[in-house]
């Protein structure tokens, strides 16, 4: 007897729902990854304050002596004294009548709580720099560069800092540490400020661009080919000076120069606001090829935002702070093969 094929048909309506329900949690599938690596991201960047934290926690307690004022006087006065252990002179929780050697009272004892105010704004500061470094991991996709021209001469000093800071973080010895801390924070500050007046460079050739008569016509070409060029060059500018700015904030940070980690936050914010910001912002953003996203606006805003919230936390909690924090790293290999991967 010949064994038959058995044929299942499902519905074409039970496949398409099937399909159009995938498709459709699709998006959210995705937004459930994005924040997830998000998470991961923000706890990571905990990791170096969580010892400090644990050690804080769990000698959060402490027992003391529960002394009066009154008694607290006399003890000054030299009216009390403590009774003291005879084998060893230590001093224990009875007062005695200073003349006469009477007890006079047992003191109380009772937990008091140590104060965590440096722990938790070592913590706080170090979220808010990721908050910052997570915003500029996103204006990296809004640049959206599909390859970085790592030769140029304008970017050696930022792979110079991250390659500096990285072995700053790596380094026991304290001594190196800090002097390696010194220099990346050092060619930081360079490139950031080279980038910076490149920028400003690329800006006003992009306005006379605007001129018929403009020189630059005549060294690149179609006035197309002029802005096309100009707008690539605000791109790299942008695209390095953050990095920069991400190195520097992160030396200071580490080397423990909050006033000088206040002053390079709003030192940037200010030349954001000047000078990239509102039409500023606009203007360069509408000279940009179309894959890139609003950077400038999305700096002049966003990044901003997460720059004043610096600010703040420092004004208020400038005695407490002692902070740890690694920026977003620069993985170049990763970066050329998730190109084409979709940007918050």
């Amino acid at each position: 007897m010949e064994e038959k094929e058995e044929i299942i048909v499902r519905p074409d309506s039970e496949v398409s729902k099937k399909e159009q329900f995938d498709l459709r949690r699709r998006p959210l599938q995705r937004y459930k990854e994005k924040k997830k690596s998000k998470l991961i991201s923000d706890l990571t960047s905990q990791i170096a304050n969580v010892p400090q934290l644990i050690e804080a926690v769990g000698k959060s307690r402490e027992k003391v002596l529960d002394i009066s004022k009154e008694l607290a006087d006399k003890i000054a006065n030299g009216e009390l004294i403590f009774s003291r252990k005879g084998s060893t002179g230590e001093a224990v929780g009875i007062l005695r009548d200073a003349k006469t050697g009477q007890l006079y009272t047992q003191l109380p004892i009772k937990e008091m709580p140590l104060e965590l105010g440096s722990t938790i704004a070592s913590a706080g500061l170090s979220l808010k720099m990721q908050e910052v470094s997570n915003k500029l991991d996103i204006l990296d996709g809004k640049i959206n560069r599909v390859n970085r021209n790592f030769d140029l001469n304008r970017y050696a000093e930022v792979q110079s800092s991250e390659d500096k800071f990285k072995m700053a973080i790596l380094t026991k010895d304290p001594e190196m540490k800090k002097a390696l801390l010194i220099e990346s924070l050092s060619q930081a500050t360079d490139a950031r400020n080279l980038l910076l007046n490149q920028l400003y460079e690329t800006k006003e050739q992009l306005k006379l661009s605007r001129d018929e008569n403009n020189p630059l016509k005549d060294m690149f070409g179609k006035k197309a080919d002029v802005e096309a060029h100009l707008a690539q060059a605000a791109l790299d500018n942008l695209d390095y000076m953050k990095d920069a700015f991400s190195f520097q904030i992160a030396s200071l940070a580490e080397l423990g120069e909050y006033d000088a980690l206040n002053y390079a936050v709003s030192d940037f914010k200010e030349l954001i606001l000047n000078d990239f910001s509102g039409d500023d912002a606009l203007f360069l953003d509408g000279h940009l090829p179309p894959t890139s996203k609003n950077p400038f606006k999305y700096l002049s805003e966003n990044v901003l935002e997460s720059s004043n919230e610096i600010i703040d936390f420092l004004d208020n909690n400038e005695e407490f702070l002692e902070v740890h924090f690694l920026p977003e790293t620069m993985n170049f290999e990763k970066e050329e093969e998730d190109s084409g991967a979709e940007h918050l």
